[in-house]
Formats: structure tokens, C-alpha cells, sequence
């Protein structure tokens, strides 16, 4: 069972603007398979760890999932060492 609260997110990536859907999770009872957090900001192009010095404060949790399917790419510095998240 899991708790979450539905947003949606104004993004920008380039000149285009789309809309990235994110559910945070607040409480889960158990992992759910390929359920990754990664987090983006509102004008990168890039998906971070959360303790990544190039996030800012204006960063969110998102899906793995959710951030391929809407362009963002790994960061360099989070994910070197992971080749199979590239």
C-alpha cells in the first residue's frame, strides 16, 4: 500500500513547454519493482541523485520511469559509475 499525493508539473526543455505528472510517495509498505526515485529540476534536462551538487533547491522526486519517458537523460556525475542507468 502506498500514500501519494498527485502533481503536476510545468517543465520546460529547450523552447518546448510539456507537462511532467509525479506522484510523490509519502508512506509505502514495501518497494515496488523498478520504482527508482530520481530527482529534476523545472529547467534541466538531466535526472540526479538527490545529493548531487548540481541539483538546486527547486528539485523534484520523480520515477525513473517518468523522467526517460519525458527526455531527461542521467547526469554524468551521479550515474558514472552505473553504466546500465545510461
Amino acid at each position: 500500500m502506498s500514500l501519494s499525493y498527485n502533481y503536476t508539473l510545468p517543465t520546460f526543455l529547450g523552447r518546448h513547454q510539456f507537462t511532467l505528472p509525479f506522484s510523490p510517495v509519502v508512506y509505502s509498505d514495501g518497494d515496488q519493482k523498478n520504482s527508482k526515485t530520481v530527482f529534476i529540476t523545472t529547467y534541466g534536462e538531466k535526472f540526479h541523485r538527490e545529493e548531487c551538487h548540481y541539483l538546486r533547491k527547486s528539485k523534484f522526486g520523480v520515477s525513473i520511469d517518468k523522467a526517460r519517458e519525458a527526455g531527461y537523460t542521467p547526469c554524468k556525475v551521479c550515474y558514472s559509475s552505473e553504466p546500465s542507468i545510461n
